[in-house]
């Protein structure tokens, strides 16, 4: 058995924070690490600054 991991740590919790684009981020680094081959775990930091930075809509 092997595991494919991808959390996301948020650096403060805002009200506003929409929890599907949360998830969406979770998702897609967990298919980050199967690519990445077997028993990987890819972990990111989402802050305020990301949000702005990204094109992902904002929450």
């Amino acid at each position: 058995m092997t595991a494919s991991i991808g959390a996301i740590m948020v650096d403060e919790y805002l009200p506003n924070m929409r929890l599907d684009v949360l998830i969406h981020y979770a998702d897609s680094l967990m298919y980050q690490a199967k690519r990445a081959g077997r028993n990987k775990a890819v972990i990111a930091r989402y802050s305020k600054i990301s949000a702005r930075l990204s094109s992902e809509p904002a929450f």
